[in-house]
């Protein structure tokens, strides 16, 4: 290698170099062509075998999703349509506490007949804001009614507070259960040391409440009874 006054020696070796490239490249101009194209493909572009393993992995995860989804639809469609013991067993639970809180009380007596149940328990409401109760709800003296709506087969309650009872008025009535078919109280009332069955009841309580739910599951009649006990009752006085 000659050696140029002026001229650095590692400019020139790299000169040297790039000349040699180009010279060998520009004998093999089809090779260096296929090269480089292939090399820029292969890093902007998926192969179909890649393609392919990345749809067929899609579609079963989509179908697993689908199935665990349809899946929990119909579990939860089927125990909705065929297993209403749940709401059932709930408003039985609910009447069974207001009994058990049932007290006498001379301005508010206690009234029920074969579809229908008056009594003066203790209900929770809303508090009044003036009154300083850090709590929103209270609970107090009030009514509750419950009622079997024939038309639309449902078991209904109402509740009022002590302000409304006095007034007559009642709060919005909930639904407890649909798709009941019939709803029967019967009152026992103890006479010299037996229980006597009426199908009405006013004034004094009864010893005990009788409760017959009919209702329809999995296109049949079935039938849930229960007897509560009222402890306050005055019907052996």
């Amino acid at each position: 290698m000659l050696f140029c006054p002026g001229v650095n020696p590692g400019a020139l070796f790299l000169y040297r170099v790039v000349a040699i490239s180009i010279m060998t490249v520009s004998k093999h101009p089809k090779g260096f062509f296929f090269l480089s194209t292939r090399l820029k493909r292969s890093s902007k572009a998926f192969t179909l075998v890649e393609v392919l393993l990345v749809v067929s992995l899609f579609a079963v995860i989509s179908v697993a999703i689908y199935q665990t989804f349809s899946s929990g639809v119909k579990i939860w469609n089927y125990a909705s349509k065929f297993f209403p013991e749940e709401d059932v067993l709930l408003s039985l639970e609910r009447i069974t506490h207001d009994v058990h809180n049932a007290f006498y009380y001379s301005l508010f007596e206690f009234k029920g007949d074969a579809v229908n149940l008056f009594l003066t328990t203790m209900v929770i409401t809303q508090a009044d804001p003036k009154s300083g109760q850090g709590d929103p709800y209270i609970q107090q003296m009030g009514r509750v009614r419950y009622k079997f709506d024939k038309k639309n087969k449902q078991i209904l309650r109402q509740q009022a507070d002590y302000g409304q009872a006095v007034s007559g008025e009642w709060q919005d009535p909930k639904v407890l259960a649909g798709g009941i078919e019939n709803v029967s109280f019967l009152y026992l009332f103890s006479d010299k040391k037996r229980l006597v069955e009426r199908p009405t009841a006013q004034g004094a309580m009864p010893a005990m409440i009788k409760i017959d739910i009919a209702y329809k599951a999995d296109k049949e009649i079935r039938r849930m009874t229960r007897l509560i006990d009222i402890p306050s009752s005055l019907s052996d006085l």
